[in-house]
């Protein structure tokens, strides 16, 4: 079973720190992402640099919608009422079996996204039992990406750190297990959108999707890739 709890601020420093060195959109756009509480001018900061724990303590400060525990609980109990049937449909899927005992999913109050890590996931407060699972299933995606990513060899890069047209890769991978209908069926009603800036990555590997198996797709994509764009 995976692990519930709030968030710590220094995990909550690091997600966002390494989710704006890695935002290519606009202000706009980003307080339709409901992190309208970052100023204006923090967020072209924070797009240079990391957050330091004071920042995010002062952000934060003024910012918190939550603080009963009644909230995890309530993930906690939705996520567990499905997890054997998502993680199942996973492994038919991509053919890995999901250890999700050491995966922590902490509770962040204080925005509606998702980030994750090695071992940890941490999303936001919602209303809805569809997007919980949604946007839990993403991250948890997320992590068995990269994990697969990394026992082939294809990439010693760094969480964060990685190319952009890896990070593209990781996002359009999990965006297609998303949409297909062993998972789907859990979130009928969200929206699985597709980000303009990973597009030009889709185009070109979306041809190895289903033509082989996952091993497989991402060993295609990432030689592909490598070819147009620089080793990994």
């Amino acid at each position: 079973m995976m692990k519930f709890k709030f968030v710590y601020l220094n995990t909550l420093r690091e997600s966002l720190s390494n989710f704006f060195m890695n935002y290519k959109k606009s202000y706009l756009e980003l307080n339709s992402s409901l992190l309208s509480f970052i100023p204006e001018d923090r967020f072209n900061n924070f797009k240079k640099r990391p957050i330091t724990s004071d920042e995010i303590r002062q952000l934060i400060e003024k910012n918190t919608k939550f603080t009963d525990k009644g909230v995890i609980l309530k993930v906690k109990d939705i996520w567990e009422q499905n997890e054997n049937e998502i993680l199942s449909k996973i492994k038919m899927i991509i053919g890995i079996k999901a250890e999700i005992d050491k995966i922590i999913c902490e509770i962040n109050p204080y925005d509606n996204s998702g980030y994750y890590g090695y071992d940890n996931i941490t999303i936001g407060v919602y209303d809805s039992p569809e997007a919980i699972l949604q946007v839990l299933t993403h991250e948890l995606l997320h992590i068995l990406y990269w994990q697969r990513v990394r026992q082939l060899n294809l990439s010693k890069g760094i969480l964060g750190k990685e190319k952009q047209w890896e990070w593209a890769l990781s996002e359009f991978t999990v965006y297609l297990l998303q949409k297909e209908q062993q998972l789907s069926k859990f979130w009928p009603n969200e929206e699985i959108p597709l980000y303009p800036e990973v597009e030009e990555v889709a185009e070109l590997v979306n041809k190895f999707w289903k033509k082989k198996n996952f091993d497989e797709y991402l060993i295609d994509s990432y030689r592909t890739l490598e070819n147009k764009y620089g080793k990994a």
